[in-house]
């Protein structure tokens, strides 16, 4: 590095050598914290054992007699330190033999982020001598095959001798078995808004089209989609590259009435069936006003809007402050009472009963598996309130109170810790949602890939990567030469992120061709293909499309996604059929939903907790449109109450707006205009 033309190089090499020295630091004190507390984590283990065959030949030589055959599966998600175990018990002394059997695709390998190493299984391939090429498809039509030909032929390129080693090479296939029905591959284009509109455009397609596959009656009676005889397993999967926008799809998938299920999902802190249990143990055992309100506005009580906002305002001589205590008039509504009466007996049970006890009670009282009988996956929903259940038994036996087992729930919940969830079986949902990673090793016979937008790439200060073949880090330092005080790229540094783009591209091409190849019958693309960015998926399969039937078309009427349009009167449409549905014992409309966060969000603006649960929005950083939707908000709300009342004089409604409008800061237009909208609703 002394000889390199700029003096930021020397500054980062030496800032090279610190940052290992503070990781190998690090890592002592890793091995020192897991020693004093007998841990071991899975690469630990590898290590170790590495480690001990090549330092006791004896060992080696004892797990080689002891084992015939090694056989490896998916050898492409295999990483250096396993290959070298492998070579210890399958290749004893370094010599070639008959011991080794390994089956895996370079095409398919898209778990870096695991430890995978593509390089490991093209360096393997090389010391192989006997190997044996898959030419058939047998699980796709030829209609389909051929499209994935011509797909990653072009993206791929076929076998040459100077390709890189983490970069796959495509042979084509021929589709092994003839079909009796005939498939589909299809296209939708729309012009891109933004990330979360975009999501909500294309589950509203995919929840359409998937409900025209579902239709006993409809253009796809030949395939029996919807019957469980003919698919006792789901036969459509929406493949996601990323979870972000999962519950987007959902959503939209009920609204559609679609039964879904989500495969192997992390959200199982923002699962509304665990939330609602979760928020009635918290109010059985503290009592406090956001959980009580939770528990009342949930399934488990079913308490209307209207009357939690009479509550709230002292209408039944209690308030939701001091529900539990306060006696309730005889006009409130009968599930007010039975909700007081549930939560005062559970709480005088609440000393002498374990917490999972008490979950049990108030899945029986409250008839839980009912509200559960409505959603659109009750296994799945039945499974995880199990797994609740189980961990409050868990905890309990290790001594801990309720106060402290609800109090780490809690801080899971709110900090969305990335918990499992529980996987349903025997369900009957018709669609899956699931990653393209957990996708891997199985077939559908339709699939649907949205969000086919690019990837945004990191640009890293630090970077740890391959450079030259070997592994290095570096990091953006202050150009001395420069009187800007600017962080400059110094060469390995830029060395590194080339090579890692390069990988990153690579596998985004691997996990696509992954994507694709799920289907058997019927595959669906999604996305913005009028305008694709740069080394997109869109960007990539929009010339095979183009190929095969013509440039996509650009929909000429897409659904319009919640805060696309400008006015706000269109803005407010409610995601169901009531703008407050007035919940009955046992229907439940999953539209709005309790969750750690919403309640942070009412206790410091109620408003904002109205637009975001009733109506989807989300706050504005523009002041203006944030005073447009809380009184409009406000106005929703007056005039409901207004309908309650059965006081529909548009002169009243009137006389009451102005004196509500008169305490907020709302300019005079905004207050005129949703004054001329009431007037016009009334």
């Amino acid at each position: 590095f002394e000889s390199l033309p700029v003096a930021r190089d020397k500054r980062a090499d030496r800032g090279s050598a610190s940052i290992w020295s503070l990781f190998n630091t690090a890592l002592k004190e890793l091995d020192n914290v897991f020693s004093s507390q007998q841990l071991e984590d899975f690469d630990g283990m590898e290590l170790r054992v590495a480690k001990q065959l090549a330092a006791d030949p004896e060992l080696a030589e004892a797990l080689v007699k002891s084992i015939r055959y090694v056989m490896v599966d998916e050898f492409q998600d295999t990483n250096a330190l396993q290959w070298e175990i492998l070579q210890h018990l399958a290749r004893p002394k370094g010599q070639k033999s008959d011991r080794l059997f390994a089956v895996g695709d370079l095409k398919q390998a898209i778990y870096s982020f695991r430890g995978g190493d593509v390089t490991v299984f093209t360096e393997a391939m090389k010391s192989i001598d006997s190997q044996v090429q898959l030419k058939y498809n047998y699980r796709s039509t030829p209609d389909i095959v051929a499209f994935n030909n011509a797909l990653f032929a072009n993206l791929m390129g076929f076998h040459r001798g100077d390709r890189p080693s983490w970069e796959a090479h495509y042979t084509e296939v021929a589709a092994g078995r003839s079909w009796e029905t005939s498939g589909e591959i299809g296209a939708w284009s729309y012009d891109s808004v933004s990330a979360k509109e975009n999501a909500e455009i294309e589950a509203r397609w995919i929840a359409e089209k998937c409900k025209s596959l579902l239709d006993p009656h409809g253009a796809y009676t030949e395939h029996h989609f919807g019957s469980t005889a003919h698919h006792p397993e789901s036969p459509i999967a929406i493949l996601l590259r990323k979870r972000t926008h999962l519950p987007t799809y959902q959503a939209a998938l009920a609204r559609a009435g679609v039964s879904c299920r989500v495969v192997k999902g992390v959200g199982f802190w923002r699962r509304r069936d665990v939330l609602d249990l979760l928020l009635a143990l918290q109010a059985v055992v503290r009592g406090d006003p956001v959980s009580v309100v939770g528990f009342l506005r949930s399934p488990l009580a079913c308490v209307s809007d209207p009357t939690l906002h009479a509550l709230s305002q002292g209408a039944f001589g209690a308030t939701h402050k001091n529900f539990t205590r306060a006696s309730l008039s005889t006009e409130a509504p009968p599930e007010l009472l039975l909700a007081q009466d549930t939560l005062r007996s559970l709480s005088e049970m609440a000393p002498h009963r374990s917490l999972r006890a008490l979950a049990e009670e108030i899945i029986r009282r409250c008839a839980a598996p009912h509200a559960w009988l409505e959603d659109s996956s009750f296994e799945e929903a039945e499974a995880n309130v199990l797994k609740l259940l189980q961990l409050c038994t868990e905890y309990g036996n290790q001594g801990w109170s309720h106060g402290r087992i609800l109090h780490l729930f809690e801080q899971e919940a709110q900090n969305l810790v990335k918990e499992k969830e529980a996987d349903a079986t025997g369900t009957q949902a018709r669609v899956l949602i699931q990653t393209v990673h957990s996708a891997k090793g199985l077939q559908f016979p339709v699939v649907f890939l949205p969000a086919l937008g690019g990837e945004t790439g990191r640009n890293d200060s630090l970077v740890v990567g391959r450079a030259k073949g070997n592994w290095a880090a570096a990091y953006k330092v202050f150009d001395p030469e420069s009187s800007n005080q600017t962080k400059k790229a110094p060469v390995r540094h830029t060395q590194i992120t080339d090579q890692k783009r390069a990988e990153e591209r690579a596998e985004s091409l691997r996990k696509l061709y992954v994507a694709t190849t799920r289907a058997e019958s019927h595959l669906y693309f999604v996305g913005t293909f009028n305008k694709p960015t740069a080394n997109s998926w869109a960007s990539w399969i929009e010339p095979s499309l183009e190929a095969e039937w013509g440039p996509v078309k650009l929909e000429e009427d897409p659904p319009q996604a919640s805060g696309a349009g400008e006015d706000f009167g269109s803005f407010i449409q409610p995601t169901s059929a009531h703008p407050l549905p007035d919940y009955s014992r046992f229907k439940w409309k999953p539209t709005i939903r309790v969750t750690p966060s919403s309640i942070r969000l009412y206790k410091s603006c109620p408003i904002k907790w109205k637009l975001a649960q009733t109506y989807g929005t989300q706050p504005s950083l523009n002041p203006h449109k944030d005073y447009a939707r809380e009184a409009a908000a406000r106005r929703g709300d007056l005039l409901h109450d207004l309908i309650d009342k059965r006081r529909l004089d548009p002169q009243y409604g009137v006389m009451k707006w102005r004196s509500v409008s008169r305490l907020e800061p709302w300019p005079a237009s905004i207050v005129q205009q949703q004054e001329k909208r009431l007037k016009a609703d009334l």
